[in-house]
């Protein structure tokens, strides 16, 4: 599974270790490792613990992605979090392991539901469980198709009380996507479906 910055920053911030970001977008890593002291040897397939001051950061390749363990204030061209405050290697180093490995479980999951030929609303329950958010699934005409049924939600949100009771996503909402134009990245894509995390 590839993963990106975003994902694992969020992640991070769940476990109360808030990093900044800074990201292109363009890059994606499959696993992790402590940043070589041969900065040459540098694989765009992996996270890069910085568990020290990097001593010629202008050698550090633009197309790869670095955690750090403290505060920096040179300038880094690659795609980084950067802690708020500082914290152990150990502590980045396994809250990212255990971040990864859940998301790897979860991608095979996924593949064992499809392979069985399960329902979306299985697909949803599973992105629910898994994220940690209420998820629903609609189609390109706001029509849900599978939704959480389980969270408090009904309770807390109006436009998740809507979703149920009437299985179309919220005029209000609908207008908020197209006005922000959040629903053409949507749209953009080539599937018929698409499914939100809360």
């Amino acid at each position: 599974m590839e993963f990106s910055l975003y994902v694992i920053q969020n992640r991070l911030s769940r476990r109360g270790i808030y990093m900044r970001i800074s990201c292109s977008h363009k890059f994606f890593f499959k696993n992790v490792q402590i940043l070589p002291t041969n900065l040459n040897k540098i694989d765009t397939d992996y996270l890069y613990i910085v568990t020290e001051q990097i001593s010629c950061p202008e050698q550090i390749p633009e197309n790869c992605s670095l955690l750090f363990c403290s505060p920096c204030t040179y300038h880094i061209a690659s795609d980084y979090l950067m802690p708020t405050e500082n914290y152990s290697y150990e502590t980045i180093f396994n809250s990212v392991i255990q971040i990864m490995e859940i998301l790897n479980r979860f991608e095979f999951q996924m593949s064992a539901l499809l392979i069985q030929k399960k329902s979306l609303q299985d697909c949803v329950e599973l992105v629910t469980n898994i994220m940690e958010n209420p998820a629903y699934a609609i189609d390109t005409s706001f029509r849900v198709l599978a939704i959480d049924r389980s969270s408090e939600l009904p309770f807390v949100s109006i436009t998740w009380k809507r979703l149920l009771e009437h299985g179309y996503m919220p005029l209000n909402t609908i207008m908020s996507l197209l006005k922000n134009d959040d629903w053409n990245q949507y749209s953009n894509l080539d599937s018929s479906a698409m499914m939100t995390i809360f």
